[in-house]
């Protein structure tokens, strides 16, 4: 996650929205990943982008700040299904072309069985 802190100081802020997005990319590929979604660090990320980009940032400068962000957040239903929806949608989207790294990956497999098929 992307944190700005101000060396010598307390300072920083901090995007509350990108944790909100990570926790649910991976709770969903927990629940799902199998053999369906890769699960490297590069397909979260395209995935977290996708996603992040349809959405207001919500920067905080405080843990209590952060707190009441996270809070508003996740108590907001409309909001927590289109982010759900949103992760859906990119999963799908970069699931044809994982752009993964990791050569022992279920999408780059499946996707190079597919094309010898």
């Amino acid at each position: 996650m992307s944190r700005y802190h101000q060396p010598g100081t307390n300072l920083y802020f901090e995007n509350q929205m990108e944790s909100i997005v990570f926790g649910m990319i991976d709770e969903i590929l927990l629940l799902e990943a199998q053999d369906n979604y890769c699960i490297c660090d590069k397909f979260r990320y395209d995935v977290a982008a996708y996603v992040l980009n349809q959405f207001r940032p919500s920067y905080a400068t405080s843990l209590q700040g952060a707190l009441y962000l996270n809070t508003a957040i996740l108590d907001d239903s409309d909001l927590q299904v289109a982010i759900r929806r949103a992760i859906v949608t990119a999963l799908n989207k970069f699931r044809s072309s994982p752009g993964c790294m990791v050569s022992d990956c279920p999408l780059v497999r499946r996707n190079t069985a597919n094309a010898v098929s």
